[in-house]
């Protein structure tokens, strides 16, 4: 595929390339030189980056709410204090 440099300097990859890769606005990219050629490479994510924002929390609480709360019934069970 084609692709053309802004004045600025920007490449901008083809949708095609961006879906099959998964790329995303934010994703960060390796650009490296070999001779003559520019390779660019996808960083990988962890799976914790990967899932970050993907699902919409709403109203419902989040796991760590959810974790903070069996934290404080069980020390009240047990009679400790915070």
């Amino acid at each position: 595929m084609q692709a053309r440099l802004s004045t600025k300097g920007q490449l901008v990859i083809p949708k095609a390339i961006r879906n099959e890769l998964g790329l995303e606005p934010g994703d960060e990219l390796l650009v490296e030189l070999t001779g003559r050629q520019i390779v660019i490479e996808p960083l990988t994510r962890s799976p914790i980056e990967a899932l970050h924002g993907k699902y919409a929390q709403g109203d419902a609480p989040s796991a760590l709410d959810a974790l903070e709360e069996e934290h404080r019934r069980e020390v009240t069970r047990d009679g400790l204090r915070l």
